[in-house]
């Protein structure tokens, strides 16, 4: 009889804290729509292994008294921390964790990420104060990352040393949820194993609240309790011993709770078991499956703000700009370059151009006499001519350009790339040409690399270069031209006119860069970070 009132009381515990995520996920849904794939992807598992909330990217895992006391203390702060959640999934920290050697670092500059996300949108069931020593530290991580995502907080944090005060301070600043499950997400190694991370009980906000059909679940839950006799809360002692390890994992309510829980073991992972709820819709895929559906989710939502916040941009802040860092989608240049090849014969024993046999079969027969000659020519798909833009405007770093160079330079060494002789034209222009630099050897590009200084430094304008190589064309000094590549920041007036040949805008991902007004006739690449 103990034991039925212990079941019942953990399922009323279990159905009111699924209510109250639930109310937060549809308040959520109203204000961003856009957030809907997402916001579906979780499931709820009422969980007293943590004294706050946290998720392994399957389920959103809560203690009910923290949920209970933040959702009375004030339901926008409830609605916050369940985006916070999200945004943790959509940025997939937790399948990157394993990569990091520090990992509290790691989780210090996830949630750093997060916050400052949520602190740029404009939607009123999330804002929050804005604090001064947030602030500062929003302000000095943009100098530096200039876009915020964890990775480059985190190398941010790790080539400065930060002491452990600071640490510490920021910590209790941007500490929301408990990350505990992300170690038991890297310690899967399967879809069946980790039963603790992804239980049985795992529910999703219910489709249905009627009256009936929540009676009859709850009779069918009943049932099925009655029938249990205990058993194995299906846990290995590793899973627990990793839980212990966290730190976060274990305190008064979590040890005082546990023996609320039914079953021999007095251990609530039973209990979860046999809840009765639908389970995640990602509960049965494994971890590479997992990442793959957030990964999808991510790009899905960076198509959407793409078009959404032309409209709303102020409301969803930096959301779409940190997305569309993250999952930029980089094209090698030897991609690129391989567009811009021609056919042209070079003074040069060709192996390939005549047949073993009959090459044999002369030396043979006659002899010293073979019956082909190899060819002294052949013919080789490469670039002949190419033109490299640099934009040296106000807005131009010159260690950015110097990174393009270098770049550029290691793909001009590569012999199987270019001809011997290639007619290169390296054109500097802020709003006008302000030099044109013609190299005849690939080597030539290192010298003029060491040797570049900025030259003009005012306004933007791309035309006049596309003006400009257009003459030359026409001058026949471009003859075999297939393609451009313009280093920019963005920040400046496109041609509206498509070109005949390609062209590519290069960007460094680590600048304050604007790609979002390329034509759509022009491919954007980045450099590497």
């Amino acid at each position: 009889m103990a034991d039925k009132k212990l079941m019942k009381a953990h399922q009323d515990l279990s159905d009111f804290g699924n209510r109250i995520l639930t109310e937060a996920r549809t308040e959520l849904y109203l204000a961003m729509r856009f957030m809907g794939r997402a916001l579906d992807s979780l499931g709820y598992t009422l969980d007293l292994s943590t004294q706050r909330m946290g998720t392994d990217a399957r389920t959103i895992h809560y203690n009910p008294t923290f949920v209970f006391h933040l959702f009375v203390e004030s339901p926008q702060k409830l609605d916050r921390l369940y985006l916070h959640i999200i945004l943790h999934c959509i940025f997939r920290h937790m399948f990157t964790s394993d990569q990091y050697e520090d990992k509290e670092l790691w989780d210090l500059a996830a949630d750093i990420q997060v916050e400052s996300v949520l602190d740029s949108m404009d939607y009123d069931i999330i804002n929050r104060p804005a604090y001064p020593f947030r602030e500062q530290w929003y302000e000095k991580l943009k100098a530096e990352c200039k876009v915020l995502t964890a990775e480059r907080i985190y190398n941010y944090f790790k080539l400065n040393n930060i002491d452990m005060d600071t640490r510490l301070r920021l910590h209790e600043e941007f500490y929301r949820c408990d990350h505990q499950f992300w170690k038991r997400l890297e310690d899967e190694e399967g879809p069946d194993k980790g039963d603790d991370s992804s239980p049985e009980g795992d529910m999703r906000p219910p489709s249905d609240n009627s009256p009936e059909n929540k009676d009859n679940s709850d009779t069918s839950e009943s049932d099925e309790s009655d029938g249990s006799s205990g058993g194995s809360d299906g846990r290995s002692d590793d899973s627990k011993d990793d839980r212990d390890a966290s730190g976060r994992s274990q305190g008064d309510d979590g040890k005082e709770s546990s023996g609320d829980a039914p079953g021999e073991s007095g251990d609530p992972g039973e209990n979860r078991q046999k809840d009765g709820g639908r389970r995640s819709p990602l509960h049965n895929i494994s971890p590479e499956e997992l990442d793959e559906n957030w990964k999808d989710t991510a790009e899905r939502l960076k198509t959407e703000l793409e078009t959404f916040s032309k409209d709303a941009s102020d409301e969803t802040g930096s959301l779409g700009w940190v997305l569309a860092a993250q999952y930029r989608k980089e094209t090698d240049f030897r991609e690129f370059l391989r567009k811009l090849t021609v056919v042209r014969e070079e003074t040069r024993v060709d192996p390939d151009s005549f047949d073993y046999g009959y090459y044999n079969y002369g030396m043979e027969f006659y002899g010293n006499m073979p019956l082909i000659e190899e060819n002294e020519f052949c013919e080789d798909r490469r670039i002949s001519d190419l033109v490299i833009a640099i934009d040296t405007s106000a807005s131009t770093k010159q260690d950015q350009v110097q990174k393009f160079l270098n770049e550029t330079a290691a793909l001009l060494r590569n012999r199987t790339t270019f001809f011997k002789q290639i007619r290169v034209h390296i054109i500097e222009c802020d709003d006008r040409v302000q030099r044109d630099v013609t190299l005849q050897k690939p080597e030539e590009i290192e010298e003029y690399a060491e040797n570049f200084q900025m030259r003009g430094g005012y306004g933007t304008d791309f035309r006049p270069v596309f003006e400009f190589v257009e003459e030359l064309r026409k001058k026949r000094e471009l003859p075999e031209m297939k393609g451009m590549l313009y280093f920019t920041d963005g920040y400046g007036q496109y041609p509206e006119k498509q070109t005949d040949y390609d062209t590519a805008f290069v960007f460094d991902p680590m600048g304050d860069i604007n790609d979002k007004d390329v034509p759509d006739w022009a491919m954007k690449l980045y450099l590497k970070e």
